[in-house]
């Protein structure tokens, strides 16, 4: 399969080294003319986790009504409920006063 330069494509496998796991979505950002794709993977802030070189058998196009779904350290790291970690990034939101 073909991929094309800017494509959204998803990681098949976990790849440690960078902290990826299999189903993270990343951009192809450039195509190799022997063959392979430059691969970035970003956090949802706009922050690139890793660049990296992969083959066709490693990644695979987004499928059709395939939902992405928010993971990180951050949370972990907070080690504080979901509802609370909102509140303090956006005062009012859960109360509807924002």
């Amino acid at each position: 399969m073909m991929f094309r330069e800017h494509e959204s494509v998803v990681l098949t496998h976990d790849l440690p080294e960078f902290g990826l796991k299999a189903g993270d979505v990343g951009t192809i950002v450039m195509v190799h003319a022997a063959g392979g794709y430059e691969i970035e993977f970003m956090a949802l802030d706009g922050e690139t986790i890793a660049v990296t070189s992969l083959s066709t058998d490693e990644m695979r196009p987004i499928a059709r009504r395939e939902i992405a779904h928010a993971r990180g350290e951050w949370l972990a790291s907070r080690g504080t409920a979901p509802n609370a970690i909102l509140a303090e990034a956006a005062p009012g939101y859960l109360t509807g006063i924002v």
